[in-house]
């Protein structure tokens, strides 16, 4: 047997020869080692048969002696004759039992076991099952060792069976050496170990690839791969995506500059930011090349993505690529660069760029951003924020022609939010003075690119008062509005407004002495609350003769009342003791004393502050009809264990006497490794869409996901992903198949993702 291996097996003996002090020649003065208990459950002390007492804790017991730690679920320990209790501070730890989730702590390592009985001053000691993580310090490799007994009588040989050593960290791990027997032979530094039956155990469907069990590196952390991806797909052909990158750490320095240095001595370091390259060949399209930075310190951070293609177009024709082709030039890209810089406290400066070569470029090379990140745009912004009281600057210039674009050259902004000025009544301030201008898309032709010179203010004075148990706020408005140029005059218009309305809202509460282990609920308050609101606003130019840049010019004349009725259940979890609502449930509706005015079209002022959120949906062909009530409005919050949580919105109208609109998401957890989530969307004459999706951990080497979405009005699913993914120790090997009917395609990809190293805040195709 090899020396190392012996020493490795070995392991277990060292940390009981290290944790547990050696069998005392005579016995020493108690005072000098402590012993402290911690518990949570009972402690019951009875006479010992033998002599002396036993006390018997449990559960969830902790106890100190000197530098050793014991945890377990139940602590059984023995008491001489004339002894202290066990929670006296003069009381000396002799001799214990130890049981359930027991795990012993020297200091320096852990030994993990299910069962344990030690005698710390004869030295005899017997724990089964028991498991030790630590590390090789020769060669820096993790190391697990284990046995299913292990034993010593007094001062005599320390005997471990079935002992086991592997450097795989899985639970069950891939290979291991396993010994029948190892006997140390009195102290484990003179190297008199004798090991029986050795054995080498490899299971040769979990082997793993790209791992070396036996050197003392970990590929993740040594080589820049953050992502590599195999696809075969309908639009790009043949396919590897790849993803290179550093991480760059920097020292942190005190007001001198001098390194800060942490508890060993070395200098105290943090990741500071990355730096990464996207390599990717595509066969049908040509070879993408993507430089990408990030960074981030105390009062700064930024990024910058940097994509770009010679795209040669050679894709097969479908619906999809029918609106996206002919290509409008080979040279294709995309640039973003972002920063953020806090100059001093309460001021701060944004600056990003992002350059997109074509309409079209994102949706194809870049499609998670596209679905989920926010259209390009380019600006420069300084932010003041001191308490209730802001201001910003604004220059938002339009680089990207082919899209449609609010410029703001600039826009300057101030705002003072609910100060108190007297007799309760509180002041809201909002000015703005900008030079804006929409640019509309270069490929349509004759349409015109309207520019104004507009300044805005607008004060509003609120006076909350109770009447019994009603909260009411009335509130006053006065706005002001001057633009330079509009399409109703050729000269300047100058644009008043008014506003008035007030919000009421009456809750009652009750509390119900309703305890359940089964759905976690440690007593139910029941709160039920309603609340109306009132608003009616007059301008002195409608919108539809303005030219329309944003909220500011959609201001309109409207008139609503909103009723909401909601319900909630509150309860504590009895395991984290935190309030949370088990049940939250709401009900409500817009009322239009002048239906003919404010629902005949659509109204932006209908969604827009202080307007409540609810639009008026068009009949069947199109048209808005006079109605003085919007849709019923029904939304849905129920959480049952942490392990089911369903979410809805459902928009009923009383006209059509139809469902307009739902859409929910049901997430059930039914095992701590496995995950079911199911979700609903329908909008009337136009989808009926459900899907479904899991999360399956199988093991800690194999996961398992899938989602699926089918359309019942179009008769055709929209949406398979499946995947499966293996951990190879440093990296995860991950399958996936992918069919996705809004692109027309369908493809199958293999990738390589290293374990410790995240692809950062940007995704690469």
């Amino acid at each position: 047997m090899p020396g190392r291996i012996a020493r490795a097996l070995a392991a277990l003996g060292l940390f009981l020869a290290a944790a547990l002090p050696a069998p005392a020649q005579e016995p020493a003065p108690a005072a000098q080692v402590t012993t402290r208990l911690d518990y949570t459950g009972l402690l019951k002390i009875s006479p010992d048969p033998a002599g002396g007492r036993i006390a018997t804790i449990s559960p969830s017991v902790t106890i100190e002696h000197g530098t050793l730690k014991v945890f377990a679920d139940n602590l059984v320990i023995w008491i001489r004759e004339g002894e202290q209790d066990p929670t006296s501070p003069a009381f000396s730890l002799r001799e214990f039992y130890a049981e359930g989730h027991l795990r012993m702590d020297n200091g320096k390592q852990v030994l993990e076991g299910e069962e344990a009985y030690v005698n710390l001053e004869t030295g005899t000691m017997l724990v089964r099952k028991a498991k030790l993580r630590t590390e090789s310090k020769r060669r820096g490799i993790p190391l697990t060792l284990s046995a299913a007994e292990l034993r010593r009588a007094g001062q005599g040989d320390t005997t471990g069976t079935e002992v086991t050593v592997t450097t795989c960290d899985f639970e069950v791990p891939d290979y291991k050496v396993v010994a029948k027997e190892v006997v140390v032979h009195g102290d484990w530094k003179s190297g008199d170990i004798d090991v029986y039956g050795v054995t080498l155990f490899i299971n040769p469907l979990d082997f793993p690839l790209l791992y070396t069990p036996y050197l003392p590196i970990s590929w993740a952390s040594q080589i820049p791969l953050r992502r590599l991806r195999y696809e075969r797909s309908r639009n790009f052909g043949h396919a590897v995506f790849s993803k290179f990158g550093f991480d760059i750490p920097k020292t942190h320095r005190d007001e001198k500059g001098d390194p800060i240095l942490d508890e060993k001595g070395a200098s105290a370091t943090d990741m500071w930011g990355f730096v990464g390259l996207d390599l990717d060949w595509m066969q049908r399209r040509g070879v993408g090349v993507g430089p990408e930075y990030e960074y981030a310190w105390d009062d700064y951070f930024g990024f910058g993505d940097i994509y770009y293609i010679k795209d040669r177009g050679d894709v097969p024709p479908s619906d999809f690529n029918s609106r996206l082709f002919p290509i409008p030039q080979e040279h294709r890209g995309r640039a973003r660069l972002f920063h953020r810089q806090q100059i001093w406290k309460g001021l701060s400066a944004d600056l990003e760029l992002h350059y997109v070569s074509d309409r079209n470029f994102r949706e194809e090379f870049l499609e998670k951003e596209f679905k989920n990140d926010k259209s390009p745009e380019t600006y420069a912004l300084m932010r003041f924020m001191q308490g209730n009281y802001g201001m910003t600057a604004t220059y938002r210039p339009d680089i990207n022609p082919f899209i449609d674009y609010v410029e703001y050259l600039p826009q300057v902004t101030q705002s003072l939010i609910t100060q108190p000025i007297w007799g309760g009544i509180y002041l809201s301030h909002h000015a703005q003075f900008a030079n804006v201008r929409h640019r509309k898309d270069e490929d349509v032709e004759g349409v015109e690119q309207p520019r104004t010179v507009r300044s805005d203010i607008q004060e509003t004075l609120t006076r909350p008062f109770s009447l019994g148990p009603v909260r009411i706020m009335p509130w006053a408005a006065g706005r002001w509005t001057y633009y330079d140029a509009a399409p109703s005059s050729d000269w300047w218009v100058n644009r008043y407004g008014v506003a008035w309305g007030a919000r009421a809202r009456i809750a009652t509460w009750k509390m119900y002495p309703f305890n359940n282990d089964l759905l976690r609920l440690q007593g139910v308050r029941h709160i039920a609350s309603l609340e109306a609101r009132w608003f009616d606003q007059y301008t002195s130019v409608p919108s539809t003769d303005l030219w329309q840049f944003d909220a500011v010019d959609q201001a309109d004349r409207f008139q609503e009342i909103t009723l909401e009725l909601r319900n909630r259940l509150e309860t504590k979890n009895p395991k984290t003791g935190e309030i949370c609502d088990a049940l939250n449930i709401g009900l409500s509706a817009e009322f239009y004393p002048d239906p003919a005015r404010d629902t005949r079209r659509r109204t932006p002022q209908n969604h827009l502050y202080p307007a409540h959120w609810i639009t008026v949906h068009p009949d069947e062909d199109g048209r808005y009809r006079s109605r003085r009530v919007s849709s019923i409005i029904l939304d849905v919050e129920a959480v049952v264990r942490d392990q089911i949580t369903l979410t809805g919105v459902l928009d009923w109208s009383p006209y059509t006497r139809h469902v307009e609109e739902s859409h929910a998401e049901l997430r059930f957890i039914a095992a701590e490794n496995l995950t079911f989530r199911m979700t609903q969307q329908y909008v009337r004459e136009l989808t009926s869409t459900v899907g479904a999706g899991f999360d399956w951990r199988l093991s800690e080497k194999w996961t398992l996901s899938g989602q699926t979405e089918y359309d019942f009005k179009a008769g055709r699913a929209l949406k398979h992903e499946y995947g499966i993914r293996r951990n190879l120790h440093d990296f995860d090997l991950e399958l996936k198949l992918k069919y996705d009917d809004g692109r027309d395609e369908f493809s199958a990809s293999v990738g390589l993702i290293p374990h410790g190293k995240k692809e950062r805040r940007l995704q690469g195709p």
